[in-house]
């Protein structure tokens, strides 16, 4: 029996992810060849 709370997890996970991409598309600047550019 899989814990839900697992499939929550899993969630958010996906969630934080698209919304990563999101703001990096929103405030990020991307090179010509369409790579984003992140400050390390």
């Amino acid at each position: 029996m899989i814990d839900i709370s697992f499939f929550e997890f899993l969630l958010q996970i996906k969630t934080f992810q698209l919304a990563t991409i999101f703001f990096a598309q929103k405030f990020f600047k991307k090179k010509d060849h369409g790579q984003f550019i992140y400050k390390s």
